[in-house]
């Protein structure tokens, strides 16, 4: 028993973390240096692969209340907006093929995991550092739908 009880704390801790962000609303943890911009723009390269930019409109769900300055957001509204998105401002103005884009950001022991979801399907791809502290992917982009 002993030797389980590091694992149940870590994991308790874990997913207490975890419960404790709204599912309904985006999320980035605190990045550093040019990180926000960076996974901002693997939001965007991502969906002017997989999206016809100019025929898409994006509902980009909204963060909590006290990340609306996060320069994740600011680089992924800016990016998709200049890839040619169209952006909805609120669910009252998107028409029926208006996609949801909801995205999070979260640290652990210095791994970055971004996950981000359109719609039903949910994009996930860790990053971590090299030696000079730039951020870089650790994995390629999995794709659930």
């Amino acid at each position: 028993m002993k030797r389980w009880m590091p694992a149940l704390m870590i994991g308790t801790v874990v997913l207490g973390a975890c419960a404790s962000l709204d599912p309904t609303r985006s999320y980035v943890e605190p990045l550093r240096g040019n990180e926000g911009q960076q996974l901002g723009k693997a939001i965007v390269d991502y969906m002017t692969q997989a999206y016809p930019a100019a025929n898409t409109t994006l509902l980009l769900v909204p963060p909590q209340d006290n990340q609306q300055d996060n320069p994740l957001i600011q680089a992924l509204r800016s990016g998709l907006a200049q890839a040619g998105f169209a952006i909805a401002e609120s669910p009252v103005n998107s028409g029926s093929g208006t996609h949801r884009l909801l995205y999070r950001v979260t640290v652990m022991d210095g791994v970055r995991t971004l996950r981000f979801s359109v719609d039903d399907t949910e994009i996930t791809r860790v990053y971590t550092t090299d030696d000079s502290g730039a951020l870089v992917p650790a994995s390629f982009f999995s794709v659930r739908k």
